[in-house]
């Protein structure tokens, strides 16, 4: 005998069946909403269902789709707000770890129960790249990277030359073939277009397919010598510039500057009695040699000037200029100019070689005694031969 009954039955005041029952030899449960909080009794596959709805006991092909109505329904990682295991897989996602549309992972999502404060985690592995973001009451924090040290010396090795030895060692350097970014030690064996000698070199460059706008910098592997590093660039059309000393404020290096400023009172300095010899203060002319023949005269002016007049006459004030003549002759005269501004008068006490050997002088006129050179009562002297 059979029978239905469509309304609750307790057995003993232990068991009780919600829903429709048939006593027939089996029975059915009806299954409930979304989530269950009471004591009701619902089926396994409901019960597995919802495992499998936050990842519990996914795998390949059960794992849930967040992007699907499996879950969210949504490609907005911002959306993702029940803890869980998921599958990932985007071509239109918002907010992914690596800001990209497209990208494909699993994520885990861990909620807090209340908003305040830190409520949310997310984690998604990515390749060799481990992301994660929390979130605060509300809102989410930016993605950050944490990454194997496999993961962060590639990076590295891809953006320099350090090696765990120190740095790359270039043997026989061309220096127009180091223009990868990076530190390297040059050895001066078999060097090309480099400063010269042995050096530590940084290059720093732009991503570009060939390389272009490239900075080297040489250091001297040691300094006893005193010598200056160097520097060097390339141009948008991957030409060279040719190299220019870095100044020290102790170098034996040549010094070219258009300009030396000193300060009030600044001093030249040499040993004195502890040197072995006395210091040459002289100037070079670069491009010539003691009598060779000349395609032109030259001359050299060492005069002082008033303020930011450096470049007219008018502002000079004194001093003296030598030269040399395409007859070989030589000449060094001694000048005064009228202090009076905008005036380039001036005259000169001068002396010049000739290649004979014979020597010619001048003089302002009248000539004074030289026991009183400047006075205005010295009495007048003949001349000097002209």
């Amino acid at each position: 005998m059979s029978s239905t009954m469509a309304f609750p039955v307790t057995f003993s005041a232990r068991l009780k069946v919600t829903g429709s029952a048939q006593l027939n030899g089996g029975g059915t449960v009806k299954a409930p909403g979304e989530t269950v909080n009471d004591s009701s009794i619902v089926p396994a596959s409901w019960v597995w269902s919802a495992m499998l709805r936050y990842g519990l006991g996914g795998g390949l092909n059960t794992s849930p789709s967040g992007s699907t109505n499996e879950a969210f329904g949504s490609s907005d990682l911002n959306d993702w707000d029940k803890s869980g295991f998921y599958s990932v897989s985007f071509t239109d996602g918002q907010n992914t770890p690596t800001g990209q549309a497209s990208w494909t992972g699993v994520l885990l999502a861990l909620m807090r129960r209340w908003e305040t404060g830190t409520s949310g985690l997310q984690i998604a592995p990515n390749g060799s790249a481990f992301w994660y973001r929390t979130r605060s009451n509300s809102a989410w924090n930016p993605w950050h990277v944490l990454a194997t040290q496999d993961y962060v010396q590639t990076q590295v090795n891809s953006l320099t030359t350090l090696t765990d030895d120190g740095v790359k060692t270039v043997t026989n350097a061309d220096y127009n073939t180091l223009t990868a970014p990076g530190f390297y030690h040059c050895n001066s064996t078999g060097q090309q277009n480099g400063p010269g000698g042995a050096n530590k070199l940084l290059v720093l460059a732009t991503a570009n397919d060939p390389p272009k706008h490239i900075t080297q910098v040489t250091f001297p592997i040691y300094n006893t010598g005193k010598y200056c590093p160097a520097i060097r660039y390339m141009d948008g059309e991957g030409n060279w510039s040719s190299w220019e000393k870095i100044a020290l404020v102790e170098s034996n290096n040549v010094l070219n500057a258009a300009g030396l400023w000193l300060t009030a009172s600044a001093m030249i300095k040499y040993p004195g009695a502890s040197s072995g010899s006395i210091p040459n203060f002289g100037f070079e002319v670069e491009d010539y040699v003691k009598g060779d023949d000349l395609s032109k005269a030259i001359n050299a002016r060492y005069l002082v000037y008033g303020k930011d007049q450096s470049g007219v006459a008018l502002g000079a004030l004194g001093g003296m200029i030598v030269g040399v003549e395409q007859t070989k002759k030589t000449w060094a005269r001694l000048y005064a100019y009228r202090n009076q501004n905008g005036v380039a008068t001036a005259d000169y006490i001068g002396i010049l070689a000739n290649p004979d050997g014979t020597y010619e002088t001048r003089s302002p006129h009248p000539v004074t005694s030289s026991h009183e050179p400047f006075s205005s009562n010295a009495s007048q002297i003949n001349s000097f031969a002209r």
